[in-house]
């Protein structure tokens, strides 16, 4: 890419290559194409300053794309992480732009930022993204400075004027024990492991799919060497790029596994030493909305074949054949990969009924009073052994073989990890 220098002259800067190891995902290229640009800079980007004649020239856009690249860079406090940034660009480019993108920044106030509510909440968004949508519309206003760092444009947001009615929000909904047997019973190799692991530990999905073999315990999400211990660090982002965080400050925690679940992760893996435990045929991570479409829907979902017979040279639809899923019809609403999670903590505080701190370190939840800051389970090992053995699992593990994956890139792809 070009990119110019502080003293005006241009000059050219690599990427990425386009395949290879050092070969990156859409969104981190685009990232580090920004991070190039403010290197060249002067590697900040301070506030947007204007003088008094570019008061009333800056657009929302120009002011808002100098806002997302600023807070992209770890010079300043709170700096985005790659989802975050992926998901406010989305808001920027769906909602925001096509309404007041191109209008100067003194002119938008609360009549102009309601023309966007309106216009997502006639689109059936749910009330969150509206008012993250609106919160962001405030940030990027409250972002243009004058010489002593003072918000130029001063606008008194009236929230409750603008906000719409709160969007009916759907029931989300969990696995029963018997749907959970079932899912299993209906799925093969390293998904029916995928499933298992879920079920049993209610770790995030994007945590799953981030899992490599042999990675260091302090900086990847990886297994200990019996595989009853998950070291989450990392986490899959959608883009396919690999997070150098969790979720939240607490999803940076240690997961027992039950020994059953266990043996079925060390047959996956086999001979194995790198590479992501759950992975395609050339070693690359599994993407979790293909698995979703290609793999979980089909086994959650009715699904209906047509029923053909010979005719002539040709064939002839007689009929269709419908197999039931383990939900029902794809109109049913509230399942997802999330189900696994909310399965494994019903169960925990309910059937096994083990001590609620123990299942909020578990599955990643923050701590909310300071009685929770003062109780330390990471270090307690033995005892969070113990209880995972005594909670069970609540499904019927599949008595079938598992077969290690036959990754042909078995050492490349943890250097991408």
């Amino acid at each position: 890419m070009r990119v110019r220098k502080p003293d005006g002259s241009h000059a050219r800067e690599r990427v990425c290559p386009v395949k290879g190891e050092e070969a990156l995902a859409k969104a981190a290229r685009y990232l580090k194409a920004k991070q190039i640009v403010e290197d060249a800079k002067g590697g900040v980007t301070p506030p947007v300053v204007l003088t008094e004649e570019g008061i009333q020239k800056i657009t929302f856009k120009e002011a808002a794309e100098r806002y997302m690249t600023r807070r992209q860079n770890p010079r300043y406090a709170g700096v985005l992480r790659s989802n975050t940034v992926r998901l406010w660009s989305h808001y920027l480019t769906r909602w925001i732009y096509p309404v007041i993108g191109d209008l100067p920044l003194a002119h938008v106030k609360n009549v102009q930022a309601e023309k966007v509510v309106d216009r997502m909440y006639e689109a059936k968004c749910s009330t969150s993204v509206i008012t993250d949508t609106f919160n962001l519309i405030r940030s990027v206003v409250a972002s243009v400075l004058d010489d002593d760092k003072q918000p130029i444009f001063d606008v008194k947001w009236n929230w409750q004027e603008i906000k719409p009615p709160d969007v009916a929000k759907k029931e989300m909904k969990a696995f029963t024990s018997e749907q959970a047997d079932a899912i299993l019973s209906r799925s093969a190799g390293q998904y029916q492991v995928m499933f298992a692991l879920l079920l049993a530990t209610a770790i995030r999905e994007g945590e799953c799919m981030a899992i490599v073999i042999g990675g260091d315990k302090e900086k990847v999400t990886t297994l200990s060497p019996d595989c009853r211990i998950l070291y989450v660090n990392t986490i899959l982002l959608q883009s396919g790029e690999i997070q150098d965080s969790p979720k939240t400050p607490a999803g940076r925690r240690e997961v027992d596994i039950h020994p059953d679940v266990a043996k079925l992760l060390l047959a996956l893996i086999g001979d194995r030493t790198s590479g992501y435990l759950f992975c395609s045929k050339n070693g690359t991570p599994l993407s979790y909305g293909n698995i979703r479409k290609n793999v979980l829907d089909k086994i959650l979902y009715d699904v209906e074949r047509p029923v053909m017979k010979r005719e002539g040279r040709g064939w002839k639809k007689v009929g269709v054949h419908k197999i039931p899923g383990v939900v029902g019809p794809p109109e049913t609403e509230g399942y997802g990969f999330h189900s696994f999670r909310r399965f494994r903590i019903t169960y925990l505080r309910t059937e096994a009924a083990i001590n609620d701190a123990y299942v909020t370190y578990w599955v990643g939840h923050g701590k909310k009073t300071v009685t929770d800051e003062y109780t330390k389970i990471k270090q307690n090992t033995a005892k969070r052994r113990e209880l995972c053995e005594q909670a069970g699992l609540g499904f019927k593990l599949p008595d079938q073989k598992v077969v290690a994956v036959d990754s042909k890139s078995k050492t490349k792809k943890v250097k991408a990890a």
